[in-house]
């Protein structure tokens, strides 16, 4: 897969003879704008893969008992076979795999470690959506050619949705990364006579851009405390740029400002009063009636004030730091989340995970070439008979954290965000010997090290056990069964 062979890829590069000239130190947010370019592409292909899930969803879900809504009117004969690349250019000026290939050449002018964190992140990123385009093409082709009207097939369907579900998180988690990281490698770039000139510009749009992605955020997450102050915060930035007035010796390069600033403060106007409809009196369509209020208005509604496809505010930004040269960083759109509607015929069923090895002896020390930390009688909870339903959640802070889950020495999850939604699963645990789950980190998201909680049940009350992990020792848990004797 190609997030695994990125490290092959800068191996090549690193030891090519383009990498022995001395290293240009970057003194431009040019190079670093590549990369949010290269993402805001990404989100974009990610909404047109977005609309074709929803229709898988309407699709298979008339042949139980709901109604069939037309949510979108394309399908993927409309399309290029991978929407990511699009050579014949019908939706990009360059495509996510043009600019992620461009970003290749910045291995001499960015230091090797900034360069090594930013193209791992980036292809991480690629991965994950060549991973949704290979998903719509599937299930498009398996709704196409498969007799819907059997359970099994239905079931199979559900499945590879969810799967979308989650690679959907996952580029939620991978982006949030890479903005974190963009920012810290920005912070090395020299100042020069346009920040101090721009400073109080330059503070404007970042926190238009920050508060306008907090109203978004605080909606998906029904965060209505947190909605509401961050409504103000953007009224609030709104009045300060209304009064915010930049020298210019008028002509074409005026009235580009003039034109965007006007974009700018029409989206803010229109996500404002949108996220006070939603407090005060949401108005949602029949269509989306069984995704809920918080989908539609953060999916439909609203993220179209912020992204380019809905001539939002983000590119307008992006425009005015162009036109004035600002010394900062182009702004990072936003993307969609999805959602699988199931009806009440068709119940969503827990996964249950058994282990391929039905005796363990013995835990593990190491799990690929990391260490694991376990100490006995600290590192152990204890269940309720041998089938726990357990539930497992980003704890604390949402960063940006992926993991993997291994249980019994099978890899139950792999590459995972959990920042949206908790995942619930049950545990076919082994009757002898032992058994354990390992917490292994992908990354450590933007706030070090990856935590998550797990619930379960003991004793007939609802416990928490939290793990954590780093890229350097993993975490292991004992699980054992409450009033079952040691052997």
């Amino acid at each position: 897969m190609i997030r695994n062979l990125m490290v092959l890829s800068i191996v090549f590069m690193l030891f090519s003879s383009s990498v022995a000239q001395k290293k240009e130190s970057i003194n431009s947010f040019s190079i670093l704008n590549e990369y949010v370019g290269f993402a805001n592409e990404s989100i974009h292909g990610m909404l047109i893969a977005h609309r074709l899930f929803e229709n898988y969803n309407q699709d298979i879900n008339k042949y139980v008992d709901l109604p069939d809504h037309k949510l979108n009117f394309y399908n993927n004969t409309d399309l290029p076979q991978d929407i990511f690349d699009d050579p014949d250019h019908w939706f990009y000026e360059k495509s996510p795999k043009e600019l992620y290939l461009n970003t290749f050449d910045n291995v001499t002018a960015l230091s090797l470690d900034d360069f090594e964190k930013l193209q791992n992140t980036i292809t991480n990123i690629r991965g994950t959506t060549l991973k949704s385009n290979e998903l719509r093409l599937f299930i498009g082709e398996a709704i196409n050619k498969r007799n819907l009207s059997v359970e099994d097939t239905l079931y199979t369907i559900y499945e590879l949705l969810e799967e979308a579900v989650d690679a959907y998180d996952l580029f939620q988690a991978e982006l949030t990364i890479l903005e974190s990281q963009l920012s810290e490698v920005s912070k090395k770039i020299p100042k020069n006579e346009a920040t101090n000139q721009y400073t109080r510009l330059i503070k404007i749009l970042t926190d238009i851009h920050f508060f306008s992605q907090q109203v978004l955020l605080s909606i998906k997450n029904e965060d209505t405390e947190a909605l509401s102050g961050h409504i103000t915060g953007l009224k609030n930035t709104q009045k300060t740029f209304e009064s915010y007035s930049i020298r210019s010796s008028g002509g074409f390069a005026s009235s580009i400002y003039v034109r965007s600033r006007t974009r700018v403060l029409e989206n803010i106007n229109l996500l404002i009063s949108g996220a006070e409809e939603y407090l005060t009196r949401p108005v949602v369509p029949e269509e989306y009636a069984l995704y809920g209020t918080p989908y539609f208005y953060y999916n439909t509604r609203l993220i179209n004030k912020v992204n380019r496809y809905g001539n939002g505010l983000v590119q307008a930004c992006n425009e005015i730091i162009d036109l004035l040269k600002l010394p900062m960083l182009h702004r990072l759109e936003i993307p969609h989340y999805l959602m699988i509607i199931y009806p009440q015929k068709v119940e969503k069923q827990l996964p249950v995970i058994e282990s391929s090895v039905h005796e363990i002896l013995a835990a593990p020390k190491t799990l690929e070439d990391r260490s694991i930390e376990f100490i006995d009688n600290k590192h152990v909870i204890y269940v309720d008979g041998a089938d726990p339903e357990l539930e497992v959640f980003d704890h604390l802070q949402q960063d940006g954290d992926i993991i993997s889950l291994n249980f019994n020495g099978d890899w139950i999850f792999r590459n995972l965000s959990l920042e949206r939604k908790p995942r619930k699963f049950i545990l076919k645990l082994n009757q002898t010997g032992k058994n354990f789950l390992i917490l292994h980190a992908v990354n450590e998201g933007s706030v070090p090290p990856n935590t998550i909680g797990i619930n379960y049940t003991s004793e007939g009350r609802r416990k928490r056990y939290v793990m954590q992990s780093n890229l350097k020792m993993s975490q292991m848990v004992e699980i054992k069964m409450t009033g079952k004797t040691e052997e």
